[in-house]
């Protein structure tokens, strides 16, 4: 390889200091968190090359001429730095230009980077109609296409809540479904965005997934234990240990760590009642109205303080006259029925007998039997 001259530079530490190498070394990364640990950084810095081979010539009043010796110069290196860190942008979203896959800013507007209106972290982007909405620990938000003044990216903030974590959203380009830190499951299209509720099933879940099936219009939802399918008639039963749905070619594909659980062939809670005082209650058994030939079978949740989780009795079997006896006493009460077996099966109507056992709330004698 030839020598290029032009790279040859000559140092000389006796004057003026001109032998002081100094080089300029910057450190550049993706910290995995955001906390910052006090450490020390070592950096190994090397000087490599050719060592100067020179020759000294020494004067001597006892023997004249010259001597010739050679010497190796030693060389120390030092590096001297400063850190500095930035603040994570962990709330940010980026846009790039249309057809291209990088994120590079010029003066054309196209590309850019914004915060969004709430701190946390930025965790999924699902588009929806000609929009894109951001999914935040701590927010929902809406971006949409702006042409004037210049091209770039409006915003508005849909959700003060964001969502449980970043696989509790779903959807495709129509419909949106998300799960918020409290458990309350939404639905977003481009009419709007509207609460379905049934946080006391779906709060519980930890770091539950979701999937969207858009060819019959299902929801699933689950975590590794408990499994939920959100249908036009509501929320029921579904597959615990779900992780994966796509369809090709027409034919849906599941994914699941191992054989998946088959969910309960029929099942179905009914909301929270108290009957219309909040007196503690007892009930004493059910009558329901249901066609069938397979035994279904009934419980009550229940729970005396509103802010407590529901405790669950034990499933009775409806006898032949459809009467289930379950004393369960609360304040506030869900009914539960479900099937071994499948079978079509229709409920008409369930009537709960039960009486209070408190006089807090009442200034009146009352009857003890209810019907509701």
């Amino acid at each position: 390889m030839a020598v290029n001259p032009d790279l040859d530079r000559t140092f000389s530490c006796s004057y003026q200091n001109q032998g002081i190498i100094f080089a300029t070394v910057e450190l550049r990364g993706i910290p995995k968190d955001t906390i910052i640990h006090e450490a020390t950084i070592t950096v190994v810095a090397g000087l490599t090359g050719n060592v100067a081979i020179g020759t000294v010539i020494l004067n001597s009043d006892s023997k004249p001429g010259s001597i010739s010796s050679t010497f190796v110069s030693t060389l120390t290196t030092k590096l001297y730095g400063e850190a500095l860190f930035e603040e994570l942008k962990t709330n940010w979203v980026g846009w790039s230009k249309i057809g291209d896959v990088t994120f590079v800013q010029d003066d054309s507007n196209e590309s850019g980077y914004r915060p969004l209106p709430f701190p946390g972290w930025a965790y999924t982007v699902l588009q929806l109609g000609k929009n894109a909405i951001v999914y935040g620990s701590n927010g929902v938000a809406l971006f949409y296409p702006v042409v004037e003044p210049a091209p770039t990216f409006g915003m508005r903030h849909l959700m003060e809540l964001g969502i449980k974590c970043k696989t509790a959203v779903c959807g495709d380009k129509r419909q949106h479904y998300c799960i918020d830190t409290s458990g309350c499951l939404w639905s977003l299209s481009e009419e709007g965005v509207k609460t379905l509720g049934y946080e006391e099933f779906l709060d519980p879940l930890v770091d539950p997934v979701m999937f969207y099936d858009s060819e019959n219009q299902k929801v699933f939802i689950n975590d590794a234990t408990t499994g939920y399918v959100l249908t036009e008639s509501g929320l029921g039963g579904g597959i615990p240990n779900l992780t994966g749905l796509i369809w090709v070619n027409g034919v849906p594909v599941v994914g699941a760590p191992a054989i998946l659980t088959e969910p309960e062939p029929f099942t179905f809670c009914t909301d929270i009642l108290d009957f219309g005082t909040r007196e503690q209650k007892t009930i004493d058994f059910l009558q329901v109205g249901v066609d069938g030939t397979v035994p279904m079978r009934v419980a009550v949740d229940y729970r005396y303080n509103k802010s407590e989780a529901f405790r669950t009795s034990g499933y009775r079997i409806l006898n032949k006259e459809g009467v289930a006896f379950v004393r369960t006493a609360g304040v506030e009460f869900r009914l539960r029925f479900k099937l071994d077996e499948y079978e079509y099966v229709e409920v008409d109507y369930v009537k709960v007998h039960f009486k209070k056992t408190d006089r807090r709330f009442s200034r009146s004698y009352q009857e003890n039997q209810y019907d509701s």
